[in-house]
């Protein structure tokens, strides 16, 4: 009996030191999404702003942030695996939301507020990302209509003998510089 209680405590301990890495994980990577969104948000202005150099540069910076994130996910599913194990819930079935009933009451405010602040910046993440992907698409727009017109300046119109055969005509760029 004395080493079955002992053998209860033990495991007690081991999903307590679990539950507590996750926390730690899960507050690690809330701080990188809240760094990822303010990425994002820079972006937009320097999307806006056309700022190619700066955009290039924070680029570089998101695709760093991008991998710590990766590795940060990794380290959450790990730590799953393993509550997954030592409760013997089917992996697919063990949520975060779920495993917050697994926290004990000292810890369910503190895991509680991690998660709540992970689900606000999933939702800001998407609206961010939102904004930027449309000024993106409109950039893109713009700059297919401002090569569509400059291939109609620069592209010849036929013209048309009075046999029907299209007289020869050499590309006039006359429509960009006014001094022609």
């Amino acid at each position: 009996m004395a080493g079955r209680l002992r053998f209860q405590g033990m495991m007690a301990h081991a999903m307590m030191m679990l539950l507590e890495d996750l926390t730690q994980v899960l507050e690690q990577e809330t701080e990188k999404y809240e760094s990822l969104l303010r990425l994002l948000s820079q972006e937009r202005g320097l999307i806006a702003s056309g700022d190619l150099a700066a955009l290039g540069e924070l680029v570089k910076r998101k695709e760093t942030l991008t991998l710590e994130l990766k590795i940060i996910q990794e380290a959450r599913a790990s730590l799953l695996t393993r509550i997954s194990a030592t409760r013997g819930i089917p992996l697919v079935e063990l949520t975060l939301f779920r495993v917050a009933g697994l926290v004990p009451a000292s810890h369910s405010t503190r895991y509680r507020t991690t998660l709540d602040r992970l689900a606000l910046l999933a939702t800001a993440l998407a609206e961010e990302n939102n904004w930027n992907a449309a000024l993106l698409d409109r950039s893109i727009a713009y700059i297919r209509g401002s090569l569509s017109f400059l291939m109609s300046a620069v592209t010849p119109v036929p013209l048309y003998q009075g046999d029907g055969s299209i007289a020869a005509q050499s590309p006039s760029l006359s429509v960009l510089n006014s001094q022609v």
